[in-house]
C-alpha cells in the first residue's frame, strides 16, 4: 500500500526473526529449543480442564514465539557456552512462561476489544463466549505464574512485575478510550506496560536462566524494553494501513475500538479537524487524513529512535556478552523498521 506521506508496509516474517537470533544462538539450538518449546507451550493446559483445552487450542498453537525466543537469546549472550545444555529446563518453564503470559493477555484483550478473530481463526471470545474466553485467559495466566515459581523466586517475581505492568498499561488504555485529548505520553506510559514490560522480563529471564550477572540483567531488559516499544509503535502503525494477513489480525481495529495511537495522535497535532471526525466516528475519513499526513513518517522516525537506544544498550555492556550479541539482536532490533519500509 502507498500513499502520499507513508511507505509500503513489510513486516518480518517469523522466518527472519528467527534467523536474527539463530546467528547468535546456533540455528541447531534454535530449532531444539523451539521444538521442546512448542511441544510444552501447546500441551500446558492438561486434559483435566477440558473446556479451557478445546478453546485455546487455537491461541496456544499460533504466534512467532518471539518473546522465549528473547529469553533463549539473552541467555545465550550472557551465559556460557552451550547454555541450553546447562539451562536447558530452565529455559524452556521459562520461554513457556513468557508464552502463556502473552497469550492469556491476548485472550482478555479480544475480550476487551471484541475482536472476531487472532492469527486468522475465531477468538476465544467469538467461538466460545466472553464467559469462557475470560476463564481462559485466567488459566492460561495462573499456567504462566506456576511455571515461572517453579524455577525461582526471582522468576516468578520477574513475571508478577511484567504482568502488573501489563494491567497498568491496560487501565491506562481503557482510561483513554475514545478520547482525542490523549497525549503522546499517555500513549507510550500506556505501551511500555502493554507490550514493553514482556519484551524486557523474557530478557531479565534468560540472564537469570543462565546465571548471568544482575547489571547484565538490567541491560539486557533495557534492550528488550527498547525493542518491545519499537514493536508496538510499527505494529500500531501497520493496523492503520497494514495488511491483515501479515500482521495476524483484521486492520483498523484500533480506531474502531477507540484506541488512538501514535500515528493519528501525531496527526491530530498537525490537523485538529480529526478531532472533529473522531468524535463522529467516522473512521474512514480519520485513517485517510491520518495516512495522508506527515504522521506515518514520523511514527516511523519514532520507532526508529527506539531502536537506536536498544542497539546502544547493548553497546554499554558489550563487554560483558557473547561474541556476536551486539551484531545479531542489534540486527534484529533494526530489522523491526523493516516492517515500514
Amino acid at each position: 500500500m502507498s500513499r502520499p506521506g507513508m511507505s509500503t508496509l513489510v513486516p518480518p516474517t517469523p522466518i527472519e526473526y528467527r534467523e536474527r537470533i539463530g546467528a547468535l544462538t546456533g540455528p541447531e539450538t534454535l530449532s531444539r529449543f523451539l521444538a521442546e518449546l512448542e511441544v510444552t507451550v501447546v500441551t500446558a493446559v492438561g486434559p483435566e480442564v477440558p473446556v479451557v483445552a478445546k478453546a485455546t487450542t487455537d491461541v496456544l498453537a499460533g504466534g512467532k514465539r518471539l518473546r522465549p525466543m528473547l529469553t533463549l537469546a539473552a541467555a545465550t549472550a550472557a551465559g556460557p557456552e552451550e547454555v541450553l545444555a546447562t539451562a536447558g529446563r530452565r529455559l524452556i518453564d521459562l520461554g513457556t512462561a513468557v508464552e502463556l503470559l502473552h497469550a492469556g493477555s491476548l485472550v482478555h484483550d479480544d475480550v476487551m476489544d471484541g475482536a472476531e478473530t487472532r492469527h486468522g481463526a475465531p477468538s476465544v471470545n467469538a467461538a466460545q463466549g466472553t464467559g469462557t474466553a475470560i476463564l481462559c485467559g485466567d488459566y492460561l495466566i495462573a499456567l504462566s505464574f506456576s511455571r515461572a515459581a517453579s524455577v525461582g523466586v526471582a522468576e516468578v517475581a520477574t513475571i508478577a512485575a511484567a504482568f502488573t505492568e501489563l494491567c497498568r498499561g491496560q487501565a491506562a488504555e481503557t482510561r483513554d478510550l475514545f478520547r482525542p485529548e490523549r497525549t503522546v505520553a499517555d500513549y507510550y506510559s500506556c505501551i511500555e506496560g502493554k507490550t514493553a514490560a514482556l519484551f524486557a522480563a523474557s530478557c531479565r529471564l534468560g540472564v537469570l536462566a543462565a546465571g548471568g550477572e544482575q547489571r547484565v540483567a538490567r541491560k539486557l531488559a533495557d534492550f528488550g524494553l527498547a525493542l518491545g516499544m519499537a514493536f508496538q509503535i510499527v505494529d500500531d502503525l501497520l493496523d492503520l494501513g497494514g495488511l491483515a494477513s501479515t500482521i495476524g489480525k483484521p486492520t483498523g481495529q484500533d480506531l474502531t475500538a477507540g484506541v488512538y495511537t501514535l500515528p493519528t495522535l501525531l496527526a491530530l497535532a498537525d490537523r485538529p479537524e480529526i478531532g472533529d471526525a473522531l468524535r463522529a466516528g467516522d473512521t474512514t475519513t480519520v485513517t485517510r487524513m491520518v495516512l495522508d499526513s506527515s504522521a506515518p513518517e514520523q511514527t516511523v522516525a519514532a520507532a526508529r529512535k527506539w531502536t537506536g537506544r536498544a542497539v546502544e544498550v547493548l553497546h554499554e555492556c558489550a563487554e560483558s556478552l557473547h561474541p556476536g550479541t551486539v551484531d545479531a539482536l542489534g540486527g534484529m532490533a533494526v530489522s523491526l523498521l523493516g516492517r515500514a519500509r
